[in-house]
Formats: C-alpha cells, structure tokens, sequence
C-alpha cells in the first residue's frame, strides 16, 4: 500500500508539474510576491524617514520649551520591518501621537488620510499574494483532480488495485500540495535574498517570525 501511495503522489505532481498552469502560477506568483515585497521595502524605508524626520522635529521642539506645563510635543510611532511581509492594521492606524497636557495620547493622521485610495483596495503585500493567489491556485491545481481521471479511463484503472478511497484522496492532496509549494519555494528564497541585500534591520525575533510566516 506504501508504494501505491507513493506512486500516485508521484503521478499527480508530475502531471500538476507538466501543465501548462503550473508554468502560469510559477510565473504569476514569482511576479507578484517580488513586486509586493519590493514595494514593502520602498514603503518601510518612507516610513522610517519620516519618523526619523518627525522625531528630530519633536526634539527641536522640546529643546525649544521654557516652561513644562507649555510642553507639546509629537510622539511618532516606529514602522515594524515585518510590515514589509503583512500590513496589518499598519496604514490604518495612526503615525504619531499628540502629547500635552490638555488632551489624553493617541494615534492621529494614518497613511490613509493622505491616499484614501489605498483604503479602498488595501496592501498588496505577500500576506494578500499568498492568501488570495495562492488559494486560487490551490483550486485550479484540485479542481479536476479526480474528475480529470475519471474521463480519461485512469481512475478505473487505479481502483482495479486494492486502494481505499481515502488513500486515493489523501495521496490527490498530497501531490497537489507539493505542487502547490514548489511555486512558492524558490520566490521565499528570492525574497529572502532581497531583504537581506537591502539592509532591512531584521533582529533574531523578525527573521523567527518571518520564518513562521512562510512555514504557515
């Protein structure tokens, strides 16, 4: 029973791998996820000049204050590298704080209020490509994966062996599953590749995290 299922998992990743829509979702994915995380990368690096920016601001201020009941002051909020990966609630929370003390701290004026349009359709981020693409493909790649047998004569075939359905079933997912991560697999590299080139300051904690991303 072990080689059976074994070979079945083989026949269907080399049948996934020799489609033509294998070949389309390797492309469209690679694309997509170096395009989003490059984009992350220019989004990251205007964040953190403008908190850079903001901050020297804030203690020009302070610097400028004669008096600590007539202290106010901007408090911004540091972007997170792991923005780059997943946005989150990131642009549509706010990028700093007004402190004084008058009026109790929070987060105001959010990337949103500058380009409302991004709040309409939201990050294209990896999070988004692996979410929304990569289900698509996980559809396109299963759809006739038993049905696609079955008309052209393989499934009878298969079945004239001593195989349980839910072998049959469970070595179709298997394959389709591998198919499904070979697309995905050398654009994580590529990624990872790319964040490291360009400096990004991933401590011990964001590469951890960055790899339970891709694991999930």
């Amino acid at each position: 029973r072990k080689v059976m299922v074994s070979t079945l998992v083989v026949k269907e990743l080399r049948l996934v791998l020799r489609s033509p829509k294998f070949a389309a979702a390797f492309g469209l994915s690679t694309l997509l996820l170096l395009v989003s995380v490059f984009t992350g990368i220019q989004e990251y690096r205007a964040a953190v000049a403008h908190d850079t920016l903001g901050s020297e601001l804030s203690q020009q201020t302070l610097r400028s204050q004669a008096s600590w009941m007539g202290v106010s002051v901007n408090a911004y909020r540091a972007p997170d590298p792991l923005q780059i990966l997943a946005g989150g609630i990131t642009n549509s929370i706010g990028r700093f704080s007004f402190i004084n003390s008058m009026a109790p701290a929070r987060l105001r004026h959010s990337a949103y209020t500058d380009e409302p349009l991004y709040a309409v359709f939201g990050p294209i981020d990896p999070a988004f490509v692996v979410v929304a693409i990569f289900s698509l493909m996980a559809i396109v790649f299963s759809y006739d994966a038993v049905n696609g047998e079955r008309e052209t004569g393989t499934l009878r075939l298969a079945f004239a062996n001593p195989l349980p359905r839910r072998v049959f079933i469970a070595a179709k997912f298997a394959g389709s599953w591998l198919a499904l991560i070979l697309p995905l697999l050398l654009p994580a590299l590529i990624v990872t590749a790319l964040l490291l080139v360009s400096g990004i300051p991933f401590s011990a904690a964001h590469w951890v995290r960055y790899a339970l991303f891709w694991v999930l």
